[in-house]
């Protein structure tokens, strides 16, 4: 099979990844909890929001992305200088869009039933910009820059120990009387900081 057609088949497999798990959900979302007799909605499964399925299409969308990112690397490196101020402007907006869902009420107006992350914006959108990045050359600047490599070199660990952090630094301030959303600032710094150290 060529790359071309195994990116198409992942694509149609990430959006009936989607279905599936939209049909799941919904069919538990109109039922009731028989356990507890709770109201509709209320015996989702955490472990099926945030299972392999509900993330698929994410995950499929990033692999089809990894397969073009290598196909145009090559290509961008046997035809430099083909590319214009438009892909520039692209990327960018990109970025911005990124930025603008992510941070505004939008994000919750483009949300699609039981997607996740703004599936498919912002997993588009980053995809777009991955691709964009390497061959642009405000994009290669900026990754190419020293603060983004340390960031790049700490980003595993952040990800792995932020939020065991902020829950344990929510605990000692609680501890302390100290309200996490009152003294958001002081919370922000405290678990920022230890989460890089």
């Amino acid at each position: 099979m060529s790359g071309g057609k195994a990116m198409v088949l992942m694509l149609a497999l990430g959006a009936a990844a989607y279905v599936v798990h939209y049909l799941i959900l919904s069919s538990l979302a109109g039922s009731e909890d028989p356990r507890t007799g709770a109201g509709p909605g209320s015996n989702i499964s955490p472990v099926l929001t945030y299972s392999l399925l509900a993330h698929l299409p994410h995950f499929l969308m990033g692999v089809a992305t990894g397969w073009l990112f290598v196909t145009r690397k090559l290509q961008a490196r046997i035809a430099p200088g083909r590319f214009t101020a438009n892909i520039e402007a692209t990327l960018w907006m990109a970025a911005l869009l990124v930025f603008v869902i992510l941070s505004t009420p939008i994000g919750d107006a483009l949300e699609i039933p039981y997607g996740r992350y703004n599936f498919p914006y912002v997993p588009s959108l980053l995809c777009l910009i991955i691709l964009l990045t390497p061959v642009t050359a405000s994009g290669t600047v900026l990754l190419d820059s020293r603060p983004l490599r340390w960031i790049g070199i700490l980003s595993y660990g952040v990800y792995i120990y932020h939020l065991p952090i902020l829950h344990a630094t929510a605990r000692y301030m609680g501890h302390a009387s100290l309200s996490p959303r009152e003294n958001w600032l002081v919370f922000g710094a405290v678990s920022l900081a230890l989460t890089l150290d």
